[in-house]
């Protein structure tokens, strides 16, 4: 009887565990992607309001109007791996810019 309670219990004890840790660590990477995706998003709008480029504005003396709310310094344009490519309304490639990844090779 006692080795059948004992059994019971070390069952329940790891289930609770479990579903703890799953509680916590789904939580975790929930918050995770969100943050990504967030960090991702005001990238991309960093890069669409000046024309597929970093500004060029040094992050400790910014004008009053500039964010610097996404975490941005001085090595962000090389740490972030990008290419843009600009279409006309004819779908006719305009321009392309490569500089800041070297997996992209120029179009043809």
């Amino acid at each position: 009887m006692i080795d059948r309670l004992r059994r019971r219990f070390i069952l329940t004890s790891v289930i609770a565990v479990a579903i703890v840790l799953t509680v916590i660590l789904s939580g975790i990477y929930i918050i995770s992607i969100k943050n990504i995706n967030d960090y991702s998003e005001k990238m991309f709008e960093l890069l669409l309001n000046n024309g597929g480029r970093f500004p060029d504005i040094l992050p400790e003396n910014p004008p009053s109007d500039f964010n610097f709310d996404i975490g941005m310094s001085n090595e962000t344009p090389f740490e972030t791996r990008y290419f843009t490519v600009t279409y006309d309304n004819n779908g006719n490639m305009v321009d392309c810019f490569l500089d800041m990844t070297a997996v992209v090779n120029t179009p043809a």
